[in-house]
């Protein structure tokens, strides 16, 4: 999809544009964290995240604070007392953490 195709898609339906990247960042995040295998270059998923968070800036209302948004930026996995911990480190400042 060009940079041009993307705007205009996110120009015509936010929301459902906002549903799409959101799949793709969490897709890309998990290959990358999770499974140590990349499928797209840092350049690519840089720029998703950046449409992700330019569109929430233009439609604060999609954005999920529980889900950390795309704002978190460092991830810190380990684990404490049998369970499994994730911590986010965001832009803004904020920890956010989920137990697994």
């Amino acid at each position: 999809m060009s940079k041009r195709t993307a705007t205009t898609a996110s120009a015509a339906d936010p929301r459902a544009r906002h549903r799409d990247l959101v799949q793709q960042v969490e897709e890309h995040r998990a290959r990358y964290y999770g499974d140590d295998a990349p499928t797209i270059s840092d350049a690519e998923y840089d720029a998703l995240e950046q449409e992700l968070r330019d569109l929430e800036a233009e439609h604060p209302e999609l954005a999920e604070p529980d889900r950390g948004g795309v704002l978190a930026r460092y991830v810190w996995e380990f684990t404490y007392r049998g369970r499994v911990v994730l911590l986010h480190l965001r832009d803004d400042g904020l920890v956010t953490d989920e137990f697994i």
